[in-house]
């Protein structure tokens, strides 16, 4: 592999371990310490561990190291590859100039120029030597080698698993990484318990980039309909990590759940259905459209999949859901609108709503809009109080959409409205008179001045012409 870094001298039993300069016999230590620069020293196996710590010792040193030192690298890679990397491991865990070195050494000793190359390429080798993106290297690494080393990321894939078995190990984070990229070449009919026992740590770990590989470790693990099948005792688990701040931590959870319930005959149990519904509704509004998507669409397979038992403990979520989804039918992402309309028939559905339902599949909001509060009169400042945030999205669609149903409900009022709605109104007609002045309709005016007219006007006149049919806003 290396041919000039090669020459080998020939020894019999009367030179057989003779330093090369003299006939001293070979001492371990004292070779290793002498011989670690001489290019053209042959190395024997028992002679590794000393040379290798020692090489290291010197490339961790502030002084410059010799050029010889990482030739010598090479060499011994190629001569003695199993001695070098338990020598490596015990001696250098850290991803020092010395490991990264050992590592390309031993990628070449196995014919995969080409994995040094495109580390090299991505700049992997840079990013393995800082600690803080040691995880991002090790992940990249791993796919890297997949491409051509199969067997070999098996047996890595093994190690690994076994070293995370158990809780504390001191370089989990990178060892995740790696074993993530690599979980299928895994034979899981064998070690399913263990790795779900791992996932679940992970999952419950503090650290945010634990979570992060464990969910995308989860995702290759579902592939095995075994697994999935089992995921139920990370269900609470998952939920809770619909609340993190991070998207891509939240869209990866949301994934799991997706992609966990396309198997058929896995049901929702009936402690799990309330608490995810309750989780996924903040997650309609969320700033990031995917995950938007995916939390409407797995709340229509949760009001679907739900055993039984959990339907009626569901209703009360499912009601709280109508409106946020009728505001999000006017969507300006088309995926999302068209998500919203679907899980909004699938809720009327559930709640046993036939006008809801009629008024869903002929595409008359408005029809809905008065429904949804003739059918809640009990909730009609739940309602409200559910639209106003809508007023300040930044999409015009839903701003409008917002104003035509608080707009309904102003008309629907008795002659003693209750002094919630009454306030209702007030930041309403202020909202209103705001977006007008903003649209270019004159200034803004008064709540006091606001607030009488809003109940003689038709509720499509608040953003359109006066006698426009619900045709015209469908």
């Amino acid at each position: 592999m290396f041919p000039k870094f090669m020459s080998h001298r020939k020894t019999n039993k009367n030179t057989e371990g003779t330093d090369k300069f003299g006939s001293r016999p070979t001492d371990v230590s004292t070779a290793s310490i002498e011989c670690a620069e001489m290019t053209n020293y042959v190395v024997k196996a028992d002679q590794v561990p000393a040379m290798v710590r020692i090489m290291h010792e010197r490339l961790s040193s502030p002084v410059t190291a010799d050029v010889r030192l990482f030739m010598n690298i090479l060499r011994m890679a190629d001569e003695h590859p199993p001695g070098v990397v338990l020598t490596l491991l015990r001696c250098a865990p850290t991803c020092d100039r010395f490991a990264v070195q050992t590592m390309k050494a031993l990628l070449c000793r196995l014919r995969c120029d080409n994995v040094v190359t495109e580390m090299g390429r991505k700049c992997g080798w840079d990013t393995l030597l800082c600690a803080q993106t040691q995880h991002y290297a090790m992940g990249l690494l791993a796919r890297e080698m997949r491409r051509d080393l199969m067997p070999l990321c098996f047996r890595i894939a093994c190690h690994l698993l076994g070293l995370l078995s158990t809780a504390g190990h001191r370089w989990d984070r990178p060892f995740l990484a790696f074993l993530v990229e690599v979980f299928d070449c895994l034979d899981l009919s064998e070690c399913r318990d263990r790795v779900l026992e791992m996932m679940s740590r992970y999952l419950q770990s503090e650290c945010r980039e634990r979570g992060r590989l464990a969910l995308r470790g989860l995702m290759v693990l579902i592939k095995d309909p075994l697994i999935a099948r089992r995921m139920g005792i990370l269900s609470q688990r998952l939920v809770d990590v619909l609340g993190d701040a991070d998207r891509e931590v939240v869209r990866l959870s949301l994934s799991v759940f997706m992609n966990v319930l396309q198997y058929k005959d896995i049901l929702i149990s009936s402690t799990t259905a309330p608490k995810l519904a309750e989780a996924l509704l903040p997650l309609f509004d969320h700033d990031h459209s995917h995950v938007q998507l995916l939390s409407i669409q797995l709340f229509e397979k949760v009001m679907d999949l739900v055993v039984d038992q959990g339907k009626k403990p569901l209703k009360r979520t499912v009601s709280q859901s109508l409106l946020p989804l009728f505001l999000h039918c006017h969507d300006e992402n088309q995926h999302v609108a068209n998500a919203s309309m679907e899980t909004l028939l699938c809720a009327a559905r559930f709640l046993k709503k036939r006008s809801l339902k009629q008024a869903v599949k002929k595409e008359m909001p408005m029809k809905f809009g008065k429904c949804l509060l003739q059918e809640n009169r009990s909730r009609a400042a739940e309602l409200l109080r559910q639209a106003l945030p809508y007023l300040e999205s930044p999409q015009e669609p839903l701003r409008e959409a917002a104003i035509r149903f608080i707009a309904l409900e102003a008309m629907s009022k008795d002659d003693s409205p209750s002094s919630t709605n009454l306030e209702i109104q007030a930041i309403f007609g202020q909202r209103c008179a705001e977006l007008r002045s903003s649209a270019g309709f004159g200034e803004p005016v008064s709540q006091e001045q606001y607030q009488e007219p809003v109940k003689r006007t038709s509720p499509l006149s608040v953003t359109g012409e006066p006698g426009m049919d619900d045709a015209r806003h469908s």
